[in-house]
């Protein structure tokens, strides 16, 4: 996903220019395993409104073996909650091979006192699938937003998302 917060941080800009450019051939990333486990597939996924919003329509992605990755912003943790219980109802949790979260940017509650957090709405998650899930991963629409090319294959091994140059473009 190429969009206007790559320019958010020089930083940003500057790995992915380097990366296109072949100046270096893997981007690795540390992860926070919520439930772990080393797996590989194609990585699918987006906004996780916008992506629960297709859910019935001829756009939504195929899921099949898959790994999810899911980010947020300016949404209340109950209503994340939901988002994330209409994925296991569809089924989709049960296709994956797996789940990345990225940012969640500004969605923590108004009212600590009257909602949850995000930790616990995570540890949910684990109750509806017996996937591996990871956390940490910083892109979505914050400052520092990680580069993550979609529909390509990446591996997940020893809490890294792993992804190769040449599995991203044909030199």
């Amino acid at each position: 996903m190429f969009n206007y917060d790559l320019y958010k941080s020089p930083d940003n800009y500057k790995i992915m220019f380097d990366f296109l450019e072949g100046k270096f051939e893997v981007l690795e990333y540390e992860l926070i395993p919520i439930k772990g486990g080393d797996i590989d597939g194609i990585i699918v996924g987006g906004n996780l409104t916008v992506l629960c919003s297709l859910i019935g329509s001829k756009y939504l992605y195929d899921f099949d073996d898959k790994i999810l990755f899911i980010e947020e912003i300016n949404e209340e943790p109950y209503k994340i909650d939901r988002l994330f219980n209409q994925l296991y109802h569809s089924n989709i949790l049960k296709k994956i091979k797996g789940i990345i979260l990225g940012s969640f940017t500004k969605c923590d509650p108004e009212d600590i006192s009257k909602s949850f957090n995000l930790d616990y709405i995570f540890n949910y998650l684990k109750e509806l699938t017996d996937k591996p899930i990871y956390k940490g991963l910083e892109s979505g629409h914050d400052y520092i937003n990680k580069i993550i090319p979609f529909n390509i294959p990446i591996k997940i091994k020893n809490n890294k998302l792993i992804i190769k140059k040449g599995d991203v473009f044909i030199d």
